[in-house]
């Protein structure tokens, strides 16, 4: 057993150092304005005070944000639909820098939450050392940029783990309600969506459908018909989320994408043939996932890896799957020594538990992932999230 309880406390102890001296890294960043919360918290003012025909108004957006965060040269513009502007409407009422210490506390009370919810299905975790659920969460490298970005992926996280847990107490149309709320990142939300409907899981969907209508018609109470249809016309613009990831703006480019969009888009050299070689990868993956046993893990492994738009921030998500494959692992340890392999394994099965800790490592050493994010290589992450989709564990 090498994980012995006191050498999880040193390796945790240093994963917090790590953590904090990476957040305390942006201070600039918070103080000039130059992080998402900018867009949400413009939103939410928008939103507030009646002036959601302006909401995707690129125009708009860059002056409100100017005058309310920090003056710069280029507006973030405001992709996500309109219900998701919803939470920052109260946080609008102070100023930039009060909000962004309200959200900080609320993501970390939340990143909590859903270690709690997860607590129950992390028991060879909690058996090694009890606070080893929350610390995992805790020292998450990409849980740590979502705070000091104000990004919602922790609300995300919440969400899926929130699912998973009713979807084990065989709930499933509680758990694709919940899962509906994830349509704060649509093009995380859909994909996962898409595989349960290939699963037929018909309560599930039927969750999902049911609170997907419902946030549609809220987001229509929120903004009108006409403005609901100037949203999905801005969504498949030139001025959209893909061109705006091709053109390196809005906060996020292509190559900075830690997905397979990424990774052959930096290969390519980001061509049409990228974009190509992408759709035929996700639906080889999609088609290969249709064929295993239901498991919301594999699914959002499945569209994390698959997306057309991702942020660095979304990567936190992968607590869930993560923290369920570091449970299976202990579990395996603490259990009695393995018989060697059958012959008539494939080679992927044969050395499933060496890929796995190789993935693992990549995300969970702190500083090997703080390296691959500032060298701009982030798009290589993409391999060891598509080794833990083929190797899934649930």
């Amino acid at each position: 057993m090498f994980f012995t309880r006191k050498r999880l406390k040193l390796y945790l102890a240093g994963l917090v150092i790590v953590q904090l001296a990476t957040c305390l890294g942006f201070r600039s960043s918070v103080q000039s304005g130059a992080i998402d919360l900018r867009v949400y918290y413009t939103a939410g003012y928008m939103l507030r005070t009646g002036q959601t025909a302006l909401l995707y108004n690129l125009p708009a957006e860059k002056l409100l944000q100017n005058q309310l965060v920090a003056p710069m040269p280029a507006a973030l513009a405001f992709f996500a639909p309109p219900f998701a502007a919803l939470p920052f409407a109260p946080l609008s009422l102070v100023t930039y820098r009060q909000a962004f210490w309200f959200l900080l506390a609320i993501n970390l009370a939340l990143l909590l939450l859903a270690a709690h919810i997860m607590r129950p299905h992390l028991t060879a975790l909690a058996e090694r050392w009890p606070p080893l659920p929350y610390l995992l969460f805790i020292t998450f490298i990409p849980a740590g940029l979502t705070l000091v970005m104000g990004q919602v992926s922790i609300f995300m996280l919440l969400f899926f783990c929130m699912s998973f847990a009713s979807l084990h107490r065989s709930r499933p149309f509680l758990a694709g309600l919940v899962l509906s709320l994830a349509l704060i990142k649509f093009q995380i939300a859909l994909p996962v969506a898409l595989l349960f409907l290939l699963w037929r899981q018909w309560r599930f969907i039927a969750g999902f459908l049911t609170g997907s209508s419902l946030l549609a018609a809220l987001s229509v109470f929120l903004i009108g018909a006409r403005e609901s249809r100037l949203y999905l016309h801005t969504l498949l613009s030139g001025t959209g989320p893909l061109a705006a990831a091709s053109t390196g703006t809005n906060n996020v480019s292509v190559h900075r994408m830690p997905n397979l969009y990424g990774l052959l888009a930096t290969v390519t050299g980001h061509n049409h043939l990228s974009l190509v070689l992408t759709l035929a990868a996700c639906l080889a993956l999609l088609a290969w996932a249709a064929f295993q046993r239901p498991s919301l893990p594999l699914a959002l492994l499945i569209s994390v890896g698959t997306g057309l738009y991702l942020f660095p921030c979304d990567l936190a998500l992968l607590l869930l799957p993560l923290s369920l494959l570091c449970n299976q692992l202990f579990a395996e340890d603490d259990a009695l020594p393995a018989t060697a392999p059958p012959p008539h394994l494939s080679w992927l099965q044969k050395h499933r538990r060496d890929i796995l800790f190789c993935a693992l490592g990549t995300f969970l050493i702190g500083p090997a992932l703080i390296e691959i994010i500032v060298n701009n290589l982030i798009f290589l992450l993409a391999l060891p999230i598509l080794a833990l989709a083929l190797c899934p564990c649930d």
